[in-house]
């Protein structure tokens, strides 16, 4: 297990310390959500994945949660988060993620994640 800490101080790649997240149902749901085709050619033309969209990386991998107060009448709301914001729903290993790192998921983690897996989809659909 390779830890944040770790990874920041360059003893790990991007690549090792986000694929330890990547689970099979995680390359699955890329894989399904861009196409293995289209992954390929936007991995030729950049290798970071940039020329897809991030706001199709971000509604792959998060969604809004609700936030804590209503934004017209300013009263809490049902279900509310306190921290409102957003919420994972990409697949990934949970549990290496815990023992990995103590500070809180980000979009950027969950955006890095699926890219990730990305990479893993398209190399196996070659080996194949």
């Amino acid at each position: 297990m390779i830890t944040r800490k770790q990874y920041l101080a360059g003893e790990a790649s991007y690549y090792d310390y986000y694929a330890q997240f990547v689970t099979d149902a995680t390359v699955r749901t890329v894989a399904q959500a861009f196409g293995v085709d289209n992954l390929t050619k936007a991995l030729a033309a950049d290798r970071h994945l940039n020329t897809l969209p991030l706001a199709r990386w971000d509604a792959l991998t998060t969604a809004p949660t609700v936030p804590p107060t209503c934004p017209m009448c300013h009263q809490t709301q049902p279900g509310a988060s306190e921290r409102g914001g957003f919420r994972v729903i990409l697949p990934f290993n949970r549990e290496v993620r815990a023992l990995a790192d103590a500070y809180p998921m980000t979009r950027a983690d969950a955006v890095c994640i699926a890219k990730v897996a990305a990479v893993i989809a398209v190399n196996r659909s070659q080996e194949s």
